[in-house]
């Protein structure tokens, strides 16, 4: 007779299958909540040169997103259709501090303090100070919705969820319009997008996976955040 005594000790490291689906593109989803900061994730391209980046997730009732910020590799703007466009840098701090904005407002604040002093030197700081002002984040009720927009991007013919693209403004400063916040709207141009998209053929489920599109290096310094905040 099989001894399962010591087999079913294995059991309480198994698994429950995961419910999760990715969220899909051109949908404006209600009651979401932040999930967290992601720890550094490293690869390489194919060039061999090396990148890093952290995911913020975001979950409601629907599924999951995921938004991953890389380190920037430079802080120069760039060009596309002859209009210039806010660098990795820039976009990268727009996109959190709207985060900031609706899931700790006065951690957004704080984070304006440190590095007004001068007290964050590095991404990899930024980064470890950005994960542990959104470790309590503002939880979403039914009197503070917390809503998630999600336009969509084409990427070899498949569809991909994608967050507000950060522009240039007439005062010359970076903004990204509201992917987060209450009674989210879409423009006129984006619900032409969004009917383009819901009319057309049923899209690779494939696609609504986050996928990764740059690359980077970073090096790191230690740093007592407890102390800073």
């Amino acid at each position: 007779m099989i001894d399962f005594s010591t087999g079913f000790k294995s059991f309480s490291d198994i698994s429950a299958p995961s419910e999760s689906a990715y969220l899909k593109p051109w949908n404006i989803y209600k009651k979401v909540k932040f999930a967290g900061v992601s720890d550094p994730i490293t690869g390489n391209r194919s060039d061999g040169e090396g990148w890093k980046a952290w995911d913020f997730t975001f979950e409601c009732e629907d599924g999951v997103y995921r938004e991953r910020i890389f380190e920037p590799t430079t802080m120069e703007r760039g060009e596309y259709n002859g209009k210039v466009m806010p660098s990795d840098f820039e976009r990268t701090q727009c996109f959190i501090a709207q985060v900031l904005f609706i899931y700790n407002p006065k951690g957004l604040e704080k984070l304006k303090q440190l590095t007004s002093e001068g007290k964050v030197k590095t991404f990899d700081q930024f980064m470890d100070v950005v994960k542990k002002l959104l470790e309590k984040p503002i939880v979403p009720t039914d009197d503070n919705d917390i809503q998630l927009k999600l336009a969509g991007r084409n990427s070899n013919g498949r569809i991909y969820p994608r967050i507000t693209n950060c522009a240039i403004g007439q005062d010359g400063k970076a903004f990204m319009s509201p992917f987060l916040g209450k009674k989210l709207t879409w423009s006129a141009w984006e619900e032409q997008q969004k009917r383009a998209y819901e009319t057309s053929a049923p899209s690779d489920p494939e696609a609504t996976k986050p996928i990764a599109t740059n690359d980077i290096d970073t090096k790191s310094e230690d740093i007592d955040f407890n102390n800073l905040l």
